[in-house]
């Protein structure tokens, strides 16, 4: 029973058996031959563990979601291979103060639907986090969001904040405004 198991899930896994020229074995024919135009497909399937509970990145706080989250949305800062801070959305960022974080956003990063991103939508993003039940914890110590200019954001924390918005929050904080189809 056990080897008829294993026979057929490797079985499952073979390509099938082409007719091909007696040299030309195990070759691959796609791309390869002249005159022949590349394989395109208009449907990707992919496979997870469970069910995602949401496309809203700012209305779960499971791991399959977030991990198509991560697929789909940028955050103004990500964690590196080495799980340090980098910037994502994020053009630079430096601390006035033990409270406030003053992020610049980097120019020209457009939406899905070819809007820019600006300042506003990263507040209302950062403020809508706020209020939303399932990830409101991540950004209960951010006190305020101020827009500075189109570029540029303020925040102000509870307390003493030592690294800006990024560990605590896992990546939630994405910018949604024009996902929502609401412009800050």
């Amino acid at each position: 029973m056990v080897m008829a198991l294993v026979l057929g899930s490797l079985a499952g896994c073979s390509a099938p058996a082409e007719d091909t020229p007696s040299g030309d074995q195990g070759a691959s024919s796609e791309g390869s031959s002249e005159g022949t135009e590349p394989v395109s497909k208009d449907e990707l399937k992919i496979a997870l563990a469970a069910d995602i509970t949401s496309l809203d990145p700012q209305g779960h706080n499971d791991t399959k979601s977030e991990k198509v989250s991560f697929l789909l949305f940028n955050r103004l800062f990500r964690l590196n291979t080495d799980f340090e801070v980098e910037a994502d959305l994020a053009e630079s960022w430096e601390q006035p103060s033990a409270t406030e974080w003053v992020i610049k956003i980097k120019e020209g990063v457009k939406f899905h639907d070819g809007t820019e991103m600006k300042a506003s939508d990263v507040k209302y993003s950062l403020e809508r986090s706020q209020t939303m039940p399932k990830v409101q914890h991540v950004l209960a110590e951010v006190e305020s969001i101020e827009v500075v200019d189109d570029y540029t954001v303020k925040s102000q924390q509870r307390q003493l904040c030592t690294i800006p918005l990024y560990p605590r929050s896992r990546g939630c904080v994405y910018c949604t405004g024009s996902l929502c189809g609401i412009r800050g």
